[in-house]
């Protein structure tokens, strides 16, 4: 529970760093609308998966989404070294 508490930190903190001040509310509800819609969605994928396959395949299924959802963030990487500019040494 300490790395979620620290990685929405970190991420609220970045998405208010490159978002313009004007949509700042704009984007805070949209991140909460796709972030509240996944866990429905994937609340329901897995009941639905629980039903036909059994839990073990559900659970199983659900492990492995978690251990590949790190590569479109490896892919972004670029993006974000971009829009976080150049890091500064630490002092």
């Amino acid at each position: 529970m300490y790395k979620v508490g620290v990685d929405n930190v970190i991420l609220v903190t970045f998405r208010q760093r490159v978002t313009p001040d004007r949509l700042l509310g704009r984007q805070n509800a949209t991140m909460r609308f796709l972030l509240t819609g996944a866990l429905a969605i994937g609340a329901a994928l897995a009941g639905v998966l629980a039903e036909l396959f059994g839990i073990r395949v559900a659970l199983w299924v659900g492990a492995c989404v978690l251990a590949l959802v790190w590569i479109p963030l490896l892919r972004s990487a670029p993006h974000l070294e971009h829009a976080m500019g150049p890091a500064s040494p630490a002092n």
